[in-house]
């Protein structure tokens, strides 16, 4: 009797042991599944998040290579320009080195990009530069324009001066305009061949530039711009721009502002 109940009692906590195994797996299982479920949901939403990420880069991709193809077509349309401009020619006042003697001048560039000409008319007697012999262009107050009349009574505007250098000779040049300045000398940096030692201005550069010109020599904001009788056109006698400078005035804020930009414009 004792051996049926002992048996009995081991079958029936066998029984009971391989319920709670049963359970135990199955258990196991449910929360295998709910980890495998929430590892799939958190999967799911990461892969969601970068393909969210990837489509918005290639929007964002392809919306800067539109405005870098609109930047490189409106600055190749901004250099033709220029060059058409060039190409038309334009009337400076030429500075005669030696004589200290400021002419009108018809200034062009020839249709095959060779060649400075200018000339007393427009259409005849021009004189030329090869382009290929050009230097360095000198801006401001480093071009040969303004450093020759800089203490003059009849000093012209800093921002109106450059002058063109070749190994035998320069040409120095006063614009009627700000922005006749800008145009030429934008655009000889697409026709003078490169060189190390010549400086060329961007536009960011040359804007920056003409106004560190403005501060040195106390022009202010304001473009400067010299009418035809200014430039001794149409008859008129040659032109001059007067501006009373002190010892301790433009001239000496000029230095100062120089000195602290030193190098940036060699």
């Amino acid at each position: 009797q004792l051996l049926r109940e002992e048996s009995g009692a081991e079958v029936k906590l066998q029984a009971e042991l391989e319920a709670v195994r049963e359970e135990l797996d199955q258990r196991r299982e449910e929360q295998l599944l709910r980890e495998e479920s929430g590892a799939e949901v958190t999967l799911q939403a990461e892969l969601e998040a970068a393909r969210e990420e990837l489509e918005q880069r290639r929007e964002e991709q392809m919306l800067r290579e539109e405005a870098e193809d609109e930047a490189a077509a409106a600055q190749a349309a901004h250099v033709q320009d220029r060059l058409d401009e060039m190409l038309q020619g334009a009337w400076f006042e030429k500075l005669a080195f030696r004589r200290q003697v400021r002419q009108p001048r018809f200034v062009r560039l020839t249709r095959d990009f060779q060649y400075l000409e200018w000339s007393a008319k427009e259409d005849c007697d021009f004189k030329r530069m090869p382009i290929n012999a050009v230097l360095r262009v000198d801006y401001g107050d480093a071009s040969r324009t303004y450093r020759a009349l800089e203490f003059g009574r009849d000093a012209p505007p800093v921002s109106l001066c450059f002058s063109i250098l070749t190994p035998s000779r320069s040409l120095d040049l006063i614009a009627q305009s700000e922005r006749q300045v800008k145009v030429w000398m934008l655009g000889l940096n697409e026709v003078v061949p490169y060189r190390p030692e010549r400086q060329r201005f961007t536009a960011q550069e040359f804007r920056l530039r003409r106004a560190l010109l403005r501060l040195e020599d106390g022009e202010g904001d304001g473009e400067h711009e010299l009418g035809a009788q200014q430039l001794g056109l149409g008859g008129a006698k040659s032109g001059t721009y007067s501006r009373a400078r002190s010892a301790d005035g433009s001239g000496g804020k000029r230095r100062a502002v120089r000195r602290l930009f030193s190098g940036q414009w060699r």
